[in-house]
């Protein structure tokens, strides 16, 4: 039996968004460990940028295109 909506909001804080496929983990914890590698580089590009140009520059010269979607989508999320 599925929860009603309103018994989430006291570990809201520990929930995120679910989406369809494997790569999204629905807790917040296991989706913070899975993405850390790209949460750690998008944080280095971060501080080494100057303006959200610079930073767009710097994610469009990453090789590896699932790394390069992925902080793409973290330059619009965060």
């Amino acid at each position: 039996m599925t929860k009603p909506f309103a018994e989430y909001k006291n570990d809201g804080a520990s929930w995120i968004t679910l989406a369809t496929g494997e790569y999204y983990p629905d807790i917040l914890s296991s989706a913070c460990e899975l993405y850390k590698p790209m949460l750690s580089l998008f944080g280095q590009l971060l501080k080494e940028s100057a303006s959200s140009r610079t930073l767009f520059e710097k994610i469009n010269e990453i090789k590896e295109p699932w790394m390069r979607i992925q902080l793409c989508n973290s330059e619009t999320t965060f």
